[in-house]
C-alpha cells in the first residue's frame, strides 16, 4: 500500500517530534497525517466506532483503539482511508487529494446596527480596522459583543465554514492584514451636546483599536437644572484577537521572552499562524534580533471561547532607540493584528559622583577621589567632565539669607512684631559694613545676578533631575525672590517708613493693660506678649534699634513688662496655693532679663526669687534650649555659678565633627515653639559667648550654622535673623576675611587649568571649573587645599562619566543608599519577604518588595531619590501622590523606568522605603541603580551598585 509508506517529514516541528516522543512512551494509538507533499494536515478526522478525534496543529492524533479496530481518516477534498490497526501503536498516513473537490465559496456580508433595543442616544462606532481585503463596518451595542465580520453561506451549502477551506486560505492566499495601532484609553469626550427634535442625541466617534471594555458616562440638565446621568459600557472586541504583553520600555543588552496572548469567540477551535515582525523605528528597517532557533512564525491552536500564549525570545542589541513590533495572527477568514512602538533605554548611563571638600580655616588637606584614580581599570568607563567649585568664604551666604519681611493687609501681632523685629536686625547688620553693601552690588550687576539665584536652580547640569520635574519650582522662586529682596534692606528711606508703620500698627493693637492680643478683637494674649518684650528686649539690649525715632518704644515695652509682673505674680500665688502648675515662668523670665526695668515690690521679689531657685533645682530635667535660657536668666541674675555648671553639661553633651563642628545630636526640629534648631543653636552661641565666653565654641558652633545653610534654604523667620545675628555679629569678623585659598587638582594649580578671564564671585569667593570628558586624567582624582582664611570653607568635586549599569558601584557622600530586593508570598501568618538571590528563581507574576534603606548624617531638604527598575517589572502603585511613612513625608512619582521619591525636608537618621513590583516578563534584565541627591547642594549625592534579574 502506497499510501503506508514512511513520508518524508518535512513538515514536522521541532514541537512535533517532541510531541510524538512523549506519546511513543504511552498506550495510546497515535500517529501523523501528511498529504502528498510531506506537509502536515491539522483537522483531519479520525474516528473507530463511537471514538473520534481530529489531528491537532501539528497534524497529530491521539485515539483509545485496540488492535484488530478499524481508523477511518477523512478530510474534505482528500480521499477516505480505512486502516486496521496492527501491533504498532504508531500509524501515520499520507492523504491524496480527491479529483471532484467541491468549489466552496465564503461570501463576506456586513454587519448592522440595531436601534430597536437602544433607548435615549444613538452610538455610530466607526473606524476599527477590518481585517479582509474588502471593507467591513463593525457594530456595538453596550453590554454585547461586536463581530467584526459577519459570514454567510451560499444557499444549499453548509452555514459555517470548514476548517479545511480556513488552512487551505491561509496557505494558498496570504491576506492583507491591517494592525490595529490606535491604543488611545480615552474613546471621545464631548463637554456639549444638544438634543435634537424627537429628544435623541446622536454621537458619532471613531472608536480606538484597544480591544478592551469602554465607559461611558453621561450628564445631562435641563434649562430649569433638572438633571439625570447616565452610566453604560462599550465592549470593543474581534472573534480572534492576538494581543502583546509589551514592556514599558526595552534595556540594551536584555534577554526577554515577549508573550502574545489569542482569544477565540469565533464559535468553534481554530487553527492558524501568528508572525511577529520587529523594525527600527527610526529608519523602518528590519532587525534580526530573535534568539538561537527562534522561528518568527509561530503555529497555533485555540478552542472555542478559549486562549492560548505563543512567546518569542529576544536579544536586544544596543544603538536603537526605538523597536517597533507587528503581531499578526490569522485562521481562515479570521484574522487581528496589533502594531506598537517600544523606547529602548541605553544600559549605560551618565553617573554623577561627588567629593564634598571642608577645609577648616588656616589648615591644608589633601583629598582623594578613589574612584576616579582608579577608573582607567574600566574598559566600558568614558569620561564626561570634572568639576571643581570652591567657596572661600560662605559666611556671606548668611547674608543672602537675611530676611526682608514683606508687608501684609490682614495680620496678627505676632507677625507684626516679626517683620519689625527681622528687618530691624537685617538692616542693623547690613548697615555694620560697608563692605557688605558694595558685595551686594556686585551681586545683582555680575551675570545677571546669577549670585542671587536660589540654590535650587544653580548647578543644574551636575543635578540628575531638572528643577521643572520636581515639585519644588515655586520653592526656587521663592527663594530667588527672597534674595533680590535684600536691595530693600539698602533703601534706608524705605525701611525707615516701613518700621515706623509696622510700630505704630503694634502700637494699636496694645491693650490699656500692656497686654497683646494675637488679632485685633480678641483677648490678651499672655505668650505673645513675652514674645514680643523678648525681641523687644534684644533689640534694645543689641542697639539695633534707634530710640530717638520711635519716642514711644520704651512706652511700650515698659506697660507690657508691667502687665507680665502682675501675671507672674498671680502665677505665684497660685502655685503656693497648690491650684495649678505654671507652664510660663521660663520664658517670662528670659524675656524679662534683656531688660533692665526695676520693679521693688515685695510680691514680685518673692515671685521672681520663687522661680528663679526653681530653676536652679530643675534645670537638670530641661532640654537643650531650656538649659541655654536657664544659663543666660541665671547669669543676669547674678547666680553666675550654676550657670557655669549649665554650661559645663552644656559642653559635656555636645557633639565635635571635624566637618559639622560643635553641635547637640538632640537638636531636633518639632511642633514646640521652641524647637527650631537654628535658633536653638542661635541661642546657644549666645550663651557661650556671654555666659562662658568661650570664643573657641563660638567658632565652632559657627561652623555648623554654616554647614546647616549648605544643605537647607532658611526660611524667612525670626530664627534666621537670629542665626545671622550670631554669625556676623559675634565672635571673629568673617566678613573682613578675603584671602585667597591655594588649589591644586592633580599636579596642576587650579589656576592653570582655568580660562585666562576667569572671574570668582565677590564675598563668598565662589569659583567653579569644568574640564571636558578627554582632559579629565586619573590623577586629578588628588585635590589639594590650603585655606588662607580663620573660617571655613566647602566645595566639592564633580565626576560625570557614563558606564554600564551592571558595573557602576556603590558610592557615599555623608548619605548612604542600600537596595534590596525581596520575594513576597503570602501565608497564614501573614506575608513573608525573602531575599531575592541567585538562588532564588523568580516567575512571571511573583510579586517583589523593593526595600531602600537611606542613612543620612546631616539634616537636608530637598531631596530627589530614583529608583530605577528593570523592563521585566511593572508597578503596583501607579499613581502619583503625597505620602507619610515612619516620620518622613514625601511624594512618590511612578515613571515607565522609574519610581522618583521628592523628600523636602530629611533630618538625620535612618529611613526604609518600601514599594511592591510584579513580575511580567521572562528573561535576563538590568535593573539599574537607586540614586539620591540633594538639590539644594547636589555635592551630596549616592548611588547603589548595579544588578541583574534573572527571571525563568
Amino acid at each position: 500500500m502506497n499510501n503506508l509508506k514512511r513520508p518524508k517529514k518535512r513538515g514536522l516541528l521541532p514541537e512535533a517530534v517532541q510531541k510524538l516522543a512523549e506519546l511513543a512512551k504511552g498506550n495510546l494509538t497515535y500517529g501523523v497525517v501528511f498529504d502528498e507533499h510531506g506537509e502536515t494536515l491539522p483537522g483531519v478526522q479520525v474516528g473507530s466506532g463511537k471514538a473520534v478525534t481530529t489531528t491537532n496543529v501539528f497534524g497529530i492524533y491521539t485515539i483509545d483503539v485496540k488492535a484488530g479496530e478499524t481508523l477511518n481518516f477523512s478530510f474534505i477534498g482528500f480521499k477516505h482511508y480505512a486502516i486496521k490497526v496492527g501491533a504498532k501503536k504508531r500509524v501515520d498516513l499520507t492523504l491524496k487529494v480527491e479529483g471532484t473537490a467541491l468549489n466552496e465559496v465564503v461570501v463576506t456580508g456586513y454587519g448592522t446596527q440595531k436601534k430597536e433595543n437602544m433607548t435615549g442616544a444613538v452610538m455610530r462606532v466607526r473606524g476599527v480596522a477590518t481585517l479582509q481585503s474588502a471593507p467591513v463596518a463593525a457594530s456595538a451595542i453596550y453590554g454585547s459583543r461586536s463581530a467584526d465580520t459577519s459570514f454567510f453561506a451560499m444557499a444549499g451549502e453548509d452555514k459555517s465554514a470548514t476548517l479545511r477551506q480556513e488552512i487551505e486560505s491561509f496557505k494558498n492566499k496570504k491576506q492583507n492584514i491591517t494592525a490595529r495601532t490606535n491604543f488611545n484609553e480615552l474613546a471621545f469626550f464631548y463637554p456639549q451636546l444638544l438634543t435634537d427634535a424627537k429628544g435623541e442625541i446622536k454621537i458619532e466617534f471613531t472608536i480606538p483599536q484597544s480591544l478592551t471594555r469602554y465607559k461611558m458616562m453621561g450628564f445631562a440638565h435641563t434649562k430649569d437644572l433638572k438633571t439625570a446621568s447616565i452610566t453604560n459600557e462599550l465592549v470593543t472586541q474581534k472573534q480572534l484577537a492576538i494581543s502583546i504583553n509589551a514592556p514599558r520600555f526595552f534595556r540594551e543588552g536584555d534577554t526577554i521572552l515577549l508573550s502574545a496572548k489569542l482569544n477565540n469567540l469565533a464559535g468553534k477551535n481554530l487553527v492558524g499562524n501568528a508572525t511577529l515582525e520587529l523594525t527600527d523605528a527610526l529608519t523602518a528597517k528590519p532587525i534580526q534580533i530573535f534568539g538561537a532557533n527562534e522561528r518568527t512564525e509561530k503555529t497555533f491552536e485555540v478552542d472555542d471561547a478559549g486562549n492560548t500564549v505563543l512567546k518569542w525570545t529576544l536579544i536586544i542589541p544596543s544603538g536603537i532607540s526605538a523597536i517597533t513590533y507587528k503581531v499578526l495572527a490569522q485562521s481562515g477568514k479570521f484574522s487581528d493584528g496589533e502594531e506598537n512602538t517600544i523606547p529602548v533605554l541605553a544600559n549605560a548611563m551618565l553617573v554623577t559622583e561627588s567629593m564634598p571638600i571642608n577645609v577648616r580655616g588656616n589648615t591644608s588637606k589633601t583629598f582623594d577621589f578613589e574612584k576616579l584614580e582608579k577608573s582607567s581599570a574600566s574598559k566600558t568607563l568614558r569620561n564626561q567632565s570634572l568639576t571643581f567649585e570652591f567657596t572661600s568664604n560662605p559666611v556671606w551666604y548668611a547674608v543672602q539669607a537675611l530676611p526682608y519681611l514683606m508687608e501684609y493687609p490682614y495680620e496678627c501681632a505676632e507677625q507684626t512684631f516679626s517683620r519689625f523685629y527681622a528687618n530691624s536686625f537685617a538692616t542693623g547688620i547690613i548697615n555694620s559694613s560697608p563692605k557688605i553693601k558694595t558685595v551686594f552690588e556686585q551681586w545683582q550687576n555680575t551675570n545677571n545676578g546669577q549670585a542671587l539665584l536660589s540654590n535650587l536652580e544653580k548647578n543644574q547640569e551636575l543635578k540628575s533631575i531638572l528643577l521643572e520635574e520636581t515639585p519644588w519650582v515655586r520653592n526656587a522662586d521663592n527663594e530667588n525672590e527672597r534674595k533680590k529682596r535684600l536691595a530693600v534692606l539698602f533703601d534706608l528711606n524705605r525701611m525707615t517708613y516701613e518700621l515706623k508703620n509696622n510700630f505704630e500698627k503694634l502700637e494699636k493693637m496694645q491693650f490699656n493693660n500692656g497686654a497683646f492680643p494675637w488679632f485685633n478683637g480678641m483677648q490678651e494674649d499672655r505668650y505673645i506678649t513675652q514674645h514680643i518684650v523678648m525681641g523687644m528686649g534684644q533689640l534694645k539690649k543689641l542697639k539695633l534699634i534707634d530710640e530717638k525715632a520711635y519716642p514711644n518704644f520704651n512706652a511700650m515695652l515698659n506697660k507690657a513688662i508691667i502687665y507680665l509682673d502682675a501675671e507672674i505674680v498671680k502665677d505665684y500665688k497660685d502655685e503656693v496655693r497648690g491650684k495649678r502648675f505654671a507652664y510660663l515662668p521660663l520664658h517670662y523670665l528670659f524675656a524679662r532679663s534683656y531688660t533692665n526695668q526695676k520693679n521693688t515690690t515685695a510680691d514680685f521679689t518673692k515671685a521672681k526669687d520663687f522661680y528663679l531657685k526653681k530653676l536652679v533645682a530643675n534645670w537638670k530635667t530641661f532640654d537643650t534650649y531650656q538649659l541655654a535660657q536657664t544659663a543666660l536668666v541665671l547669669n543676669r541674675n547674678g547666680n553666675n555659678v550654676e550657670a557655669k555648671k549649665i554650661m559645663t553639661l552644656l559642653n559635656q553633651t555636645a557633639q565635635q565633627h571635624d566637618e559639622m563642628g560643635m553641635y547637640w545630636a538632640t537638636n531636633k526640629a518639632g511642633w514646640w515653639w521652641y524647637q527650631s534648631p537654628i535658633e536653638t543653636q542661635a541661642l546657644l552661641i549666645e550663651a557661650f559667648d556671654e555666659v562662658a565666653n568661650d570664643t573657641k565654641a563660638v567658632e565652632e558652633m559657627k561652623i555648623w550654622l554654616l554647614k546647616n545653610k549648605q544643605t537647607n534654604d532658611w526660611q524667612t523667620t525670626k530664627a534666621t535673623a537670629a542665626a545671622c545675628y550670631a554669625l556676623l555679629m559675634k565672635g571673629t569678623d568673617l566678613l573682613s576675611e578675603s584671602n585667597e585659598p591655594e588649589i591644586m587638582i592633580g599636579n596642576q594649580k587650579l589656576a592653570d587649568l582655568q580660562q585666562p578671564n576667569a572671574t570668582k564671585e565677590a564675598g563668598t569667593g565662589y569659583q567653579k571649573l569644568t574640564i571636558a570628558g578627554k582632559d579629565v586624567k586619573p590623577e586629578m582624582g588628588k585635590v589639594q587645599i590650603k585655606n588662607n582664611n580663620k573660617t571655613i570653607a566647602w566645595g566639592a568635586l564633580y565626576w560625570q562619566y557614563f558606564e554600564q549599569l551592571d558595573k557602576i558601584t556603590p558610592a557615599n557622600t555623608g548619605v548612604k543608599i542600600k537596595k534590596q530586593l525581596f520575594i513576597q508570598k503570602n501565608s497564614t501568618k501573614g506575608d513573608i519577604l525573602t531575599p531575592l538571590t541567585a538562588t532564588n528563581i523568580l516567575a512571571p507574576g511573583d510579586l517583589l518588595k523593593v526595600r531602600i534603606e537611606i542613612y543620612c548624617d546631616r539634616d537636608m531638604e530637598y531631596i530627589h531619590l530614583k529608583d530605577m527598575r528593570s523592563s521585566c517589572f511593572e508597578p503596583v502603585n501607579v499613581i502619583s501622590r503625597y505620602k507619610y511613612q515612619d516620620g518622613l513625608g514625601y511624594y512618590e512619582s511612578t515613571k515607565d523606568a522609574s519610581t522618583n521619591f521628592f523628600i523636602s525636608y530629611m533630618p538625620k537618621g535612618t529611613y526604609v522605603f518600601e514599594y511592591p513590583l510584579r513580575v511580567t516578563h521572562a528573561g535576563n534584565f538590568s535593573n539599574g541603580i537607586t540614586s539620591l541627591q540633594s538639590m539644594y547642594a547636589p555635592e551630596f549625592t549616592t548611588h547603589s551598585a548595579g544588578i541583574r534579574v534573572n527571571v525563568k
